[in-house]
């Protein structure tokens, strides 16, 4: 068993083998041997077999140090399953926790309540050491409590409450960044939607924050930066003119901001008309292929498709962005085109010649058969 183990762990080119095999090593002793544990050590630095080796290593002599060091490695769902691992301890794994441990590529919401439980989190917010650095750590970690979207957070801590007051009384004299009101912003979304002891007290001392003199003057000056935008609206600021002014001004940077100002039809023709006029859309109709748009070189598409999916609500706007999507060699964009085009029909809404005629023209040259399956629901129209 051990020799099969240590034959596909080293030879196999299948994941799946892998790990089978790895699984295999936990039914054996492996702690005396020097070599076996360096390639267990050098898969576990890979996200794909960090869950595996984690497993076998809690069986190693220095077993917790083993894995701490595979979790500093990893930065997906390997760390998060290395910081469901890893015991704090020690102060230098403690603070790592609270520092970096529910920091990855996935989301911090699958490791922030392991984090705050195994670090006391409470108790770091109330000690009397309290410093910005915590202060910054601490609001990542509270994204990720207030996050209860994949696993429950926040509501399933027993000191969930004390954690919020003790948060915001901090936040009263040390935010001073935007993620750090956006981090009250979250608090204020979440309390507003529980009921009981959660939000007695706690919904005041956070919109008290949220609307003194401090962070009104921070997010005017943001404003005035070109910064803030998304944080100003949460808030309720009026500032849709500035939005515009900062995508027009630098249209690669903040194209993305046009979902903030989507909330009428003349926004809509003013915003189709600036991409329209940004976008080289000529340039970018060269047909269907089965592309995926990923990568260098397809920035054009990504804007061009960003912008296409807020027109489902306004029938006959944009129609130059549908047509330069579904002549699109990205598959995404033609996608989208339809889905608008799809809405606007359930809107009675008359279709132009223009875009009869760009369906009929995707219809014969489409090279995608889901895609193709679609059209066909055009053929009569």
């Amino acid at each position: 068993m051990f020799k099969y183990a240590k034959k596909t762990m080293v030879g196999s080119a299948n994941a799946e083998c892998i790990k089978f095999a790895m699984s295999l090593l936990e039914l054996l002793d492996i702690d005396g041997n020097p070599e076996m544990k360096e390639i267990v050590r050098t898969l576990a630095a890979s996200d794909e077999f960090a869950l595996y080796g984690g497993f076998l290593m809690r069986k190693w002599t220095l077993g917790n140090e083993e894995i701490f060091k595979m979790a500093k490695k990893v930065q997906g769902w390997g760390r998060i399953h290395a910081v469901e691992q890893l015991q704090p301890e020690s102060r230098e794994i403690r603070e790592w926790l609270f520092y970096h441990g529910c920091s990855n590529n996935i989301t911090s919401a699958y490791s922030a309540r392991t984090c705050a439980e195994k670090t006391d989190f409470l108790g770091i917010l109330k000690g009397e050491a309290f410093s910005g650095r915590d202060f910054s750590a601490a609001g990542r970690l509270m994204d990720g409590l207030l996050d209860e979207g994949p696993v429950l957070g926040i509501s399933a801590m027993p000191n969930g409450r004390e954690i919020l007051a003790a948060y915001l009384e901090r936040a009263e004299t040390m935010a001073k960044t935007e993620e750090d009101y956006e981090t009250a912003c979250s608090i204020r979304d979440y309390l507003e939607r529980e009921e009981g002891e959660m939000k007695d007290g706690l919904l005041e001392q956070c919109s008290s924050l949220l609307t003194s003199r401090k962070c009104t003057e921070f997010l005017r000056s943001s404003i005035e930066q070109g910064k803030g935008f998304r944080l100003a609206c949460r808030l309720g600021i009026q500032c849709s003119e500035q939005i515009y002014e900062a995508i027009e001004g630098d249209f690669d940077k903040n194209y993305s901001l046009v979902d903030l100002l989507m909330s009428g039809e003349t926004w809509a023709v003013r915003l189709a008309g600036l991409f329209e006029e940004r976008l080289p859309l000529e340039a970018m109709k060269t047909g269907p292929e089965k592309n995926m748009g990923l990568g260098e070189g397809y920035e054009d598409y990504r804007r061009l498709v960003y912008m296409v999916q807020f027109l489902k609500e306004y029938p006959g706007v944009g129609e130059n962005l549908l047509l330069c999507a579904m002549d699109s060699p990205v598959i995404n964009c033609r996608n989208m085109a339809l889905n608008v085009l799809e809405s606007w029909k359930e809107k009675e809404w008359g279709m132009s010649p223009a875009i009869a005629a760009g369906i009929e023209k995707l219809r014969r040259r489409e090279v995608d058969e889901k895609v193709k399956e679609r059209l066909e629901a055009w053929r009569q129209l």
